[in-house]
C-alpha cells in the first residue's frame, strides 16, 4: 500500500492514531449494524406474535359462535318455529355470551321472527352472512355491519342455517359480535408508543382497531397499498408500510379460514413504528 511520506512528527502521528483507530471504527460500525438488524429481528416477531395471538383469540371466538349457533338449532322450538321460545332462548343465550351483541331467527325470505333485542319488521335478506347461509347451507361468516336492531352498533356477523325436513335450509339463525374486547387478551404494555392491532373483514374494512385512532376509524377500508398485500398473502406476511396515520411501520398480517383452501373471513394486524426500532 502506498502512503504519502511524512512531512513531520505531527504527520506522522495523526497517521499513526488514524490507523490505530481505524479498526475500532470498523468494529462500531459493525456493531451498530449487528444491533440495529436485531431491533428489526426482534420488532419482527412481536408483531408476527401478536397477529398470531389474535388469529388464536378470533379462532376461539368463532368456534365458540359456531357451537352456540349450533346448540340453539338443535333446540326443537327454534327448528319448530315456536317464536315466543324462541325469543325467550335467544335472550337468554345472548344475555349469558358477553360477547354476543344479538342472536336473532330469520325466515325463508330473510325476515327476522325472533331475536333477544327488540324489533319491527327488520329484514336481514341483504347481509352477507344470512346469503351465504342459505346458499351453502353451511355456518357461514359475514363482514362488518351496523346493526339494525338495538341501535346502530358495529359488529361482526355470522350465520347457521336450519334445515327443513328436506334438509334444504328454511331458516337462519344469526349473530353479532363485538370484536373491540379482544384487545384486553393481549398485553401491549411492552410495546413502543405507536404501535397498534387491528382487524379487517374480507374486503379489507376495519372491524377493530387499538388504540382508538382518528385517522384509523372503524367502519372504514385500510390504505389501499396496504391491503393489498395483506389480501394477497396465503399466511402471516410481513412488510414495511406507510400507515393511514402517516407513520412508517413494520406490519405483520394474518389470514384467518375457515378450513384450510376457503378465503379468509377475517385478517389480524400488528404494526410497530419504524422509527421506535431503527
Amino acid at each position: 500500500m502506498f502512503f504519502p511520506r511524512p512531512r513531520s512528527i505531527s504527520a506522522i502521528l495523526n497517521l499513526l492514531i488514524m490507523i490505530a483507530v481505524l479498526p475500532v471504527l470498523g468494529i462500531l460500525i459493525h456493531s451498530s449494524i449487528e444491533q440495529r438488524q436485531r431491533h428489526i429481528e426482534d420488532a419482527e416477531r412481536e408483531v408476527l406474535l401478536i397477529t398470531r395471538s389474535m388469529a388464536e383469540v378470533l379462532t376461539g371466538v368463532t368456534d365458540s359462535v359456531r357451537q352456540t349457533l349450533t346448540t340453539l338449532a338443535s333446540i326443537d322450538a327454534i327448528r319448530n318455529g315456536d317464536l315466543p321460545r324462541c325469543a325467550d332462548l335467544l335472550r337468554t343465550t345472548c344475555a349469558g355470551n358477553p360477547r354476543i351483541y344479538s342472536i336473532s331467527l330469520t325466515d325463508a325470505s330473510g325476515s327476522v321472527v325472533a331475536a333477544s333485542r327488540p324489533f319491527t319488521s327488520v329484514s336481514l335478506a341483504d347481509r352477507r352472512h344470512v346469503r351465504q347461509a342459505f346458499a351453502t347451507g353451511q355456518f357461514a361468516p359475514g363482514e362488518y355491519i351496523v346493526t339494525r336492531m338495538g341501535g346502530k352498533k358495529s359488529g361482526f356477523s355470522f350465520a347457521y342455517p336450519i334445515p327443513d325436513r328436506a334438509g334444504s335450509p328454511h331458516m337462519v339463525l344469526t349473530a353479532v359480535l363485538f370484536l373491540d374486547r379482544i384487545s384486553g387478551f393481549l398485553d401491549f404494555s411492552n410495546l413502543p408508543d405507536g404501535s397498534f392491532m387491528a382487524i379487517t373483514d374480507y374486503r379489507g374494512i376495519r372491524v377493530l382497531y387499538y388504540p382508538a385512532s382518528e385517522t384509523n376509524p372503524i367502519g372504514v377500508p385500510i390504505r389501499p397499498e396496504s391491503w393489498e398485500i395483506g389480501r394477497d398473502s396465503l399466511q402471516s406476511k410481513l412488510f414495511r408500510q406507510q400507515g393511514s396515520d402517516g407513520r412508517k411501520r413494520i406490519f405483520a398480517v394474518e389470514p384467518l379460514r375457515l378450513s384450510p383452501g376457503e378465503p379468509p373471513y377475517l385478517y389480524a394486524w400488528a404494526g410497530i413504528p419504524e422509527e421506535q426500532v431503527l
